[in-house]
Parts: structure tokens; C-alpha cells; sequence
């Protein structure tokens, strides 16, 4: 595939309609929302180790793509835990949880959607 803002958006559509499911549905769609959630997080990370190595021209910068990518990717979600928890303290019913992990999923989406483009990321 020259470009892969399909695959991008098929996964984020899978990890938003997951938690849409846990959201309004509960018990009643957990296990098809389980699996969905479990297959679209596996494949967003296979995605993204892909992107580092279709962006890169060679080793050398695949591996300085990589480094940076997982540096800050680990930073930023370092603070997911934290605010999921404290977003349940002022909703028990956990709707604000997933309202935050849906608007996590969405800039996932656009972050993907970009990174999806043919072309390489140079070194300077």
C-alpha cells in the first residue's frame, strides 16, 4: 500500500467502538468489546513499529524514529492511569473515563491519519 490511512482509521474506528461499547452498553456488549479493544490495540501497535521502519530511508533513522516516537509515547501515557482514575473519583459510573480514553482514541486518529502519508521523515 502506497499510503495507510485506511488501515489507521480502521484501527482507531475499532478502539472508539469499543469503548463506546464498554461505555453505553456495560455488561451487554463487554465481551465483543473486549475482543474488539484487544485486536485493535494489537494492531495499533504493530501499526506503529511498521511506521517507523516505512518512514525511515535507512536503519540509522528508523532507529532515532523509534526511539523519539516511544520516548514521548511513554511519557504521554504515564499520565492516562492517573487521569482515568481521577475522572472515575468525580463519576463513579466510569463515562467520563471512557469519554477521555475516546478522546485520546480520536487524536490517535488524526496522528495516524498523518502518519499514514508516503513520505519519509528526514534527518537534520
Amino acid at each position: 500500500m502506497r499510503k495507510q490511512h485506511l488501515l489507521a482509521a480502521v484501527v482507531a474506528i475499532g478502539m472508539l467502538g469499543s469503548i463506546l461499547l464498554f461505555c453505553f452498553y456495560k455488561l451487554e456488549g463487554i465481551y465483543f468489546a473486549a475482543i474488539l479493544l484487544g485486536f485493535s490495540n494489537g494492531l495499533s501497535f504493530s501499526l506503529s513499529i511498521l511506521f517507523f521502519t516505512l518512514r525511515a530511508k535507512t536503519a540509522g533513522n528508523a532507529i532515532k524514529i523509534s526511539g523519539m516516537a516511544q520516548s514521548i509515547g511513554y511519557l504521554i501515557a504515564a499520565f492516562g492511569p492517573p487521569i482515568f482514575g481521577k475522572l472515575h473519583e468525580v463519576d463513579p459510573s466510569w463515562r467520563y473515563s471512557f469519554f477521555f480514553l475516546a478522546a485520546g482514541t480520536v487524536m490517535l486518529l488524526f496522528a495516524g491519519l498523518k502518519a499514514g502519508d508516503n513520505k519519509y521523515v528526514e534527518e537534520h
